[in-house]
C-alpha cells in the first residue's frame, strides 16, 4: 500500500502538510460554517486513521460488547483507506 503524506496536515485555506504540499484544495462555495468544518476533518484525517489503527490492534475479546463493536467500525476504517492504496 501507498503511504499518505504523513501528518499533521493543517488549515490554511488549502490543506497542507507541514513540509508546504498541498494535501486538497478547498473551496468555500458553501456557507463559511460548512466550509470550515470539513476542512478541519479533512486536516485532522492523518490522526483520525492512526486513531483507528490503534484501536484495530485492541484484542476484542477482551473489551465489554460496545466497546468491541467501535473497535470493529475503526479495522473497517482502516481496511477501507488500505483497499484505496492497493
Amino acid at each position: 500500500m501507498n503511504e499518505h503524506t504523513p501528518g499533521p496536515w493543517l488549515r490554511m485555506g488549502d490543506i497542507v502538510a507541514q513540509d508546504g504540499t498541498t494535501i486538497a484544495i478547498v473551496s468555500p462555495r458553501y456557507d463559511g460554517d460548512e466550509w470550515a468544518a470539513n476542512s478541519m476533518l479533512i486536516a485532522a484525517a492523518p490522526d483520525l486513521l492512526e486513531v483507528c489503527r490503534r484501536l484495530a490492534e485492541v484484542n476484542v475479546f477482551s473489551v465489554e460488547s460496545e466497546v468491541a463493536s467501535i473497535i470493529m467500525d475503526a479495522v473497517t476504517v482502516v481496511r477501507k483507506v488500505q483497499e484505496v492504496g492497493k
